[in-house]
């Protein structure tokens, strides 16, 4: 839609729409300094992921070995958007709040911050299978900087544990999503 049509100008409204229909899932964003966020762009989430991987890949399936780059940064959006959607429905309520963090406005994020019994849990989203040691590096800033000591990655691999520059990683993959509450507060 063009910026300069009136249907342009009626898309807050249905955003606004979608979201109160739980449709759409709106992040808002958090930084290092409160009033250095404001103006930050909220991240959006579609509740049908059939949908966004429609939107994102033009209805082409994606192959999950063998991913070109392009591809790869597709499965990754589809994941992230799995993700959040999974941990809205694991609570029904709408009670859950979510959001994602930069340092500053300009700086790598962390997907989502999921508050269980009062704390914000940084939860990194990948595609890989593996673990990456510096795909972690937002987590742990995160963590450092909040004087925290545990973060949840969710990735293509097998649950576990692992420890990260002294910070301990849950590490679940993500049909297991929805369970994340109940896993951090296993090992608190």
């Amino acid at each position: 839609v063009s910026s300069d049509s009136p249907a342009y100008r009626r898309t807050p409204q249905l955003l606004e729409v979608m979201e109160k229909w739980r449709l759409l899932f709106a992040l808002h964003g958090k930084t290092k300094q409160p009033e250095s966020g404001y103006g930050m762009a909220k991240k959006r989430y579609l509740f049908d992921t059939g949908l966004v991987s429609f939107l994102l890949n033009r209805n082409q399936a994606l192959h999950i070995k063998k991913r070109s780059d392009l591809e790869n940064n597709i499965y990754g959006k589809l994941q992230e958007n799995f993700v959040v959607n999974s941990l809205m429905a694991a609570n029904p309520s709408g009670a859950l709040e979510l959001c994602y963090y930069k340092e500053t406005k300009n700086a790598t994020e962390v997907d989502v911050l999921i508050t269980h019994q009062g704390i914000q849990y940084p939860v990194e989203v990948k595609s890989q299978s593996t673990v990456n040691r510096n795909s972690l590096n937002a987590m742990t800033t995160y963590l450092n900087h909040n004087k925290q000591k545990t973060g949840i990655l969710v990735f293509n691999g097998p649950l576990q544990t692992l420890k990260h520059k002294e910070k301990t990683i849950l590490a679940v993959p993500p049909f297991l999503t929805h369970q994340i509450p109940r896993l951090i507060g296993a090992l608190e």
